[in-house]
């Protein structure tokens, strides 16, 4: 097997046998056991093909018409996936109007490629790709972005490369606006249920009412946040929480480890920031949470963990509405299939009360996003369960 990366202002490609070189080494330099490959020929035709299915399927969920309805990229794919890819394209079309009905739609999309990692064995290749992606909204705001890492997978026939499956590399991932998971495809679950947190506890689900049906409670402790909010609430900063979550949507930072399932750990992060203190405890408990150098309580990391920690301890209290959501607040899902607990956390970024509409955007990793609505997400997950959490 022969393994070649592409990334972004490379001034050459290198080939190895199942390494990825990060410099050119001489064949001088090599040990005569060592072979020296010639890059494919083929990459030319991959990279392009690749990218542009990818550009097409990103431009399905656009509000333009004559963007949106363009599928000649289809013929790319092998016989075998293309009625599972026409499929994904009439749900990014069904997606596209069950958004509309919230007043909002994607004007554009701007698709670039940070890397490309191709792997060749006989008539098959792969391509692991990282793909960043800007979607901006009909109503304004901050663009959209999210970092995605697929896997596109290739065979040769006597006519060219053709495209048997793009699919995600990590699966645990919460897929793009532009996106259709296997579970987005399969049929209608039956009515949603609650989810039941232990005896005599009932979460308690968020509406979803259009973004100007709703006035957003002002009960204290429950009232609407605002974006220009800077004084401290119970100790706490929430636009020190936002700025962070702000920075880190697309990236790692550093000080602190990173996991396969990244979302609660960033949300985490992002309370830490603005003031949220450690409370001590045995770190499989769900009364404590902390983090340190060597460790992290599982309601650091863990979604229904956290949800069960904060709860518990009085930290959050649950809105009842989405349209509730203010900065610094956290979004829960549920998904109607697997275990019953919470599956992902998301945190607040941009909810602006304007002309009787509450744009309200999270940010989250697994995947990285950066401002996402949450009607696209209600929009592109019409089953799930969800739940807001005023911090």
């Amino acid at each position: 097997m022969s393994t070649t990366r592409r990334t972004r202002n490379l001034s050459a490609t290198f080939v190895a046998i199942g390494v990825v070189l990060t410099a050119f080494q001489p064949t001088t330099a090599l040990a005569a056991t060592e072979q020296v490959l010639q890059p494919p020929a083929d990459i030319g035709e991959l990279s392009a093909t690749l990218k542009a299915v990818i550009t097409e399927r990103n431009q399905q969920i656009l509000s333009d018409p004559a963007t949106s309805s363009s599928r000649t990229q289809l013929q790319l794919f092998s016989a075998k996936s293309k009625a599972k890819v026409a499929a994904e394209y009439d749900e990014l079309k069904a997606r596209k109007t069950r958004l509309a009905a919230y007043g909002q739609g994607y004007s554009s999309v701007i698709t670039t490629f940070e890397s490309e990692i191709f792997k060749f064995e006989a008539e098959r290749a792969s391509a692991e790709i990282t793909e960043r992606t800007d979607l901006t909204y009909t109503t304004g705001g901050p663009p959209e972005s999210y970092r995605y890492e697929q896997i596109v997978e290739f065979t040769k026939t006597d006519s060219g490369w053709t495209i048997d499956s793009v699919k995600p590399k990590n699966e645990g991932g919460l897929p793009p606006s532009t996106v259709v998971s296997a579970a987005q495809l399969a049929p209608a679950p039956g009515a949603r249920k609650p989810l039941i947190l232990g005896p005599g506890q009932v979460a308690t689900e968020a509406k979803a009412s259009a973004p100007n049906s709703h006035v957003p409670q002002t009960k204290p402790g429950t009232g609407p946040k605002s974006d220009q909010e800077v004084t401290l609430a119970a100790g706490y900063n929430y636009t020190a929480m936002t700025n962070y979550a702000l920075n880190w949507a697309l990236g790692r930072n550093g000080a602190y480890r990173s996991f396969g399932n990244d979302c609660q750990n960033f949300v985490s992060q992002s309370l830490k920031t603005g003031g949220w203190a450690d409370q001590g405890g045995w770190y499989t408990y769900d009364n404590s949470w902390w983090y340190t150098f060597a460790n992290q309580t599982y309601s650091w990391v863990g979604a229904q963990n956290f949800r069960n920690f904060a709860v518990g301890q009085g930290r959050v209290s649950y809105l009842s509405d989405l349209n509730d959501l203010g900065p610094a607040d956290v979004l829960q899902v549920h998904w109607p299939e697997g275990t019953p607990d919470v599956d992902h956390s998301m945190f607040v970024t941009y909810s602006p009360w304007s002309a009787g509409t509450r744009d309200i955007r999270v940010s989250y990793h697994t995947t990285d996003t950066l401002n996402r609505s949450i009607w696209n997400l209600y929009s592109s997950f019409p089953y799930a369960t969800w739940y807001g959490l005023r911090t």
